[in-house]
């Protein structure tokens, strides 16, 4: 259920074409569990969220989730970031 409704919905939302592209097919078909790594804890004062940078060319991931539920057996955790161009909201995956 984790991976086909959760992690759907999350590379709906915030994945870029490519990678719904990639990812839809396989996860329709049952060939690809993918977990969600989203923390569902408050956040507290200091911010829980996980924000991306640009570097190199490559992207830098910054935070933390206490837990991902389903990582064991996910062949593909999906990291909601937040990159700062929508403000602080998730906004890539």
């Amino acid at each position: 259920l984790s991976s086909a409704v959760i992690a759907t919905r999350a590379v709906a939302a915030l994945g870029s074409r490519e990678q719904q592209r990639i990812l839809f097919p396989r996860m329709m078909a049952g060939e690809l569990i993918a977990a969600l790594a989203y923390d569902l804890a408050p956040q507290d004062e200091h911010g829980a969220e996980i924000r991306a940078t640009s570097h190199a060319g490559n992207w830098r991931l910054d935070g933390r989730v206490a837990s991902v539920y389903h990582a064991p057996s996910a062949e593909l955790l999906l990291v909601p970031a937040i990159t700062g161009a929508h403000g602080d909201r998730y906004d890539s995956l």
